[in-house]
């Protein structure tokens, strides 16, 4: 089941387990968190034709430790983190909601943290995530950040994240709809002069919020 040979017990009780390794291990022993997240990556793809036995309760404790990797300093626990994120998002989808809704604000945080080989890991990750999973903090999450980040690069990678939730998400999704606005006053301010590498992002934008009112 995994690179380590673990296959005992409950789909909860190896996340929870793992989840621990993680939590404990903060520090300098980054060798042992990188091997759980990787081993983390193995449980999920093992159950890549039952992503069903993935809940809010391995979400929940998988949560704070996933955020605390996402935040880490080495580029080489960054990098799995952002592995395991993505495959659960092609794995399990729109199922990821509850999760994905909470790790958002910390891949948008994240992103203005000056390392180019994690921000790029972390760009990637949140571009792969919004592709295969609806989840509300997939608008909301990067609206507010168009509207109050001081970095122009952050706005500009919220205003990108936002384009791809217009080309995945399909017009009648349920968040679209209800956040239409938000989106509309990223765009606003999220457009403001020095950002002009986004201004055909914004054309396009703007022709799928009006597609949307009128779909509405």
């Amino acid at each position: 089941m995994s690179r380590s040979g673990r296959s005992s017990g409950s789909v909860f009780d190896v996340v929870e387990d793992l989840s621990e390794q993680l939590r404990k291990n903060a520090g300098e022993r980054w060798e042992a968190r990188e091997r759980a997240l990787v081993e983390l990556q193995d449980v999920v793809a093992a159950y890549a034709d039952a992503p069903n036995v993935f809940t809010k309760h391995e979400f929940k404790v998988l949560q704070g430790p996933l955020i605390l990797q996402l935040k880490d300093l080495r580029s080489a626990i960054v990098r799995e983190a952002c592995n395991l994120v993505v495959l659960m998002a092609e794995i399990l989808g729109d199922s990821l909601g509850p999760l994905a809704d909470r790790i958002m604000p910390t891949i948008v945080e994240v992103l203005g943290c000056g390392n180019k080989v994690i921000t790029g890991y972390i760009d990637d990750a949140a571009q792969r995530l919004l592709q295969n999973c609806r989840f509300r903090g997939g608008i909301t999450t990067c609206a507010e950040s168009c509207r109050t980040c001081r970095s122009k690069d952050v706005r500009e990678c919220c205003i990108e994240y936002l384009s791809l939730v217009l080309m995945h998400w399909g017009l009648s999704n349920g968040h679209l709809h209800k956040n239409c606005a938000a989106i509309e006053g990223a765009l606003r301010s999220g457009t403001a002069p020095g950002a002009d590498a986004v201004a055909g992002f914004v054309k396009a934008l703007t022709e799928v919020l009006a597609a949307v009112g009128e779909d509405g």
